[in-house]
């Protein structure tokens, strides 16, 4: 069904922070990127935490829903990395991005936390496909900057404001994306595309169909840019995807901010009640065993963010309730102007997806 390769590389650093894994599970490909922060080895381990936590769960899920599959599995992660920093001095703030694309023959899920990217491209143009959440992105969406390139040069620039790893529950964002014969996909830490522009990364597939080439094009040129401006320049990985067939799916694609899937599941709302419910037990029983104050604040922290969840579900339902089955919440939900298309393409070219950002303005 596919083709890919991935490459990760140290670029001007001392250590590669960066981790990259693709492989074949039961619903189709998964190739994810995480990108790793926090001093000493935090960075390395909680992109590493994140890789081997979401592997494993997506591989032996019991879900017959690969949405539910990779929700929970990003939110089993962050709960990990968050638990590991609480309980190790030299750890505490560790987080990581996270980029993954699950390639099924119904579709293509894209879900993302943080800056690492994936785009689409097709026969010679781009679109991204995850837009940023960082301070820059931030300062985009309100006027403050005007360009990329204004954004990349920012004494903020790499400044997130959504990681795996901070808090007990993460919101996601996840698409339901449909692809072409010839397609690719191609997920990047910010050490390419803060390199490289979406123009350089389109010339990369211009007259190129073999996954190997790109990826490895794309980190070296990278790298190459970074080391005449100096070195220091962050690590670079990437993962190129080509796709051999169409996906069965050809309906415009949805996005999904901070819930798993726009149409109303009762299955998935129900499971994803009881896997944070087990995440919250887990921490609890963490919790007692110390006196430190400090998990107490971090257990009400929890709470908190649990009532939140639960307010969104409530929410979900209520709305959900007053829609036929087959009708997406997209399309009961009048749009406003917090709405934003970031798709150029045709309509006949390629399905253009669009991004809320309410959630930009929550301070998560």
């Amino acid at each position: 069904m596919v083709k890919y390769h991935g490459e990760s590389i140290i670029g001007g650093r001392s250590e590669n922070q960066d981790s990259i894994a693709f492989t074949d599970v039961k619903f189709g490909f998964l190739a994810i990127v995480c990108d790793g922060m926090g001093g000493g080895k935090g960075g390395k381990m909680a992109s590493q935490i994140a890789i081997d936590i979401i592997l494993e769960d997506i591989g032996n899920s019991a879900s017959e829903d690969p949405v539910n599959a990779i929700y929970n599995a990003i939110q089993k992660a962050n709960f990990e990395i968050f638990r590991t920093g609480l309980n190790d001095e030299d750890l505490k703030g560790m987080g990581t991005t996270v980029a993954l694309a699950l390639i099924t023959e119904r579709e293509a899920l894209v879900a993302h936390v943080g800056d690492s990217r994936v785009y689409q491209v097709r026969a010679g143009k781009i679109i991204r496909r995850t837009y940023d959440h960082s301070v820059v992105f931030r300062m985009l969406k309100d006027g403050i900057l005007t360009s990329e390139e204004q954004a990349s040069k920012h004494p903020k620039s790499n400044e997130i404001t959504r990681a795996l790893g901070l808090k007990p529950v993460v919101d996601i964002e996840m698409e339901h994306l449909s692809f072409e014969k010839g397609d690719f996909f191609f997920l990047c830490s910010d050490g390419v595309n803060g390199e490289l522009s979406e123009e350089e990364i389109t010339q990369l597939h211009k007259g190129n169909i073999i996954p190997r080439n790109i990826a490895i094009k794309a980190v070296n040129n990278a790298n190459h840019k970074g080391l005449e401006k100096g070195g220091g320049h962050d690590n670079a990985s990437a993962i190129s995807i080509f796709c051999e067939k169409r996906s069965v799916n050809q309906k415009t694609a949805e996005t999904s901010v901070g819930n798993p899937k726009l149409k109303y599941k009762p299955s998935l709302i129900v499971g994803g009640i009881l896997g944070i419910a087990l995440l919250i037990a887990l921490y609890s029983i963490t919790a007692l065993k110390s006196s430190n104050e400090e998990y107490i604040e971090q257990l009400q922290s929890a709470h908190m963010e649990l009532k939140k969840q639960q307010i969104n579900i409530d929410s979900l339902r209520t709305i959900a309730e007053t829609v036929p089955e087959e009708t997406s919440l997209r399309e009961a939900i009048p749009e406003d102007s917090s709405a934003v298309a970031v798709s150029s393409f045709p309509a006949d070219t390629i399905a253009p997806a669009t991004r809320t950002v309410d959630s930009l303005n929550t301070g998560n």
